[in-house]
């Protein structure tokens, strides 16, 4: 079974580039709870400006890590992923959220 999420990041914000060579890439800094992280293990990742516009970049998640807590809000990842070419043009996934204020799909899982 494979997660894949879906989120919005205009402009690339806290995405980098950790190896060229590699394609590895990490997104900072996400409001996810353990289960979504732990359901994204393996899986897919694309990252949108709008929820109307396909992917621009994405592919498989091949890491997380908690970053430091700020007082009072919630736990927030830097997911790690090996971006590829068939990541980029892919749909929102209408099977997650899709309401006006969602800047998340949500884990989907096939």
């Amino acid at each position: 079974m494979t997660a894949r999420l879906h989120l919005i990041c205009r402009d690339a914000q806290g995405v980098t580039c950790l190896d060229p060579k590699e394609a590895l890439y990490r997104s900072e800094a996400w409001a996810l709870t353990t289960d979504e992280i732990s359901a994204l293990d393996g899986g897919r990742l694309y990252l949108h400006q709008t929820k109307t516009e396909p992917a621009y970049f994405g592919g498989t998640v091949v890491g997380a890590e908690p970053l430091a807590s700020v007082d009072g809000q919630a736990q927030r990842y830097a997911v790690t992923l090996k971006a590829d070419r068939e990541a980029k043009g892919v749909a929102w996934d209408d099977r997650g959220r899709s309401h006006g204020m969602a800047w998340s799909s949500g884990v989907v899982k096939d």
